[in-house]
C-alpha cells in the first residue's frame, strides 16, 4: 500500500435506548499524484471504515455480554 495520511480521528457518544451509539470519524488521504483520490476512496476508505467497524463491534460485543 502507497503511504498514507490518517488524521483527526474522533469519536463521539450519544445516549440511545438501552445503551450508547458511538460513531468514529477520521481523515484519511494516500497522497499520490493523479490517483491519490481515486486510491483513497477506493482502496484506504474501505479498509479503514471495515477495521474500524470491526473494533467497533468487538467492543460491543464485551460491554454487551452477560458473565
Amino acid at each position: 500500500m502507497p503511504p498514507s495520511r490518517h488524521e483527526l480521528g474522533r469519536m463521539t457518544f450519544t445516549e440511545v435506548d438501552g445503551g450508547t451509539h458511538v460513531r468514529w470519524t477520521t481523515r484519511a488521504e494516500i497522497p499520490v499524484p493523479l490517483l491519490g483520490p481515486f486510491l483513497t476512496r477506493h482502496l484506504a476508505g474501505p479498509v479503514i471504515t471495515r477495521t474500524f467497524r470491526n473494533i467497533l463491534d468487538v467492543a460491543n460485543t464485551a460491554l454487551t455480554q452477560r458473565p
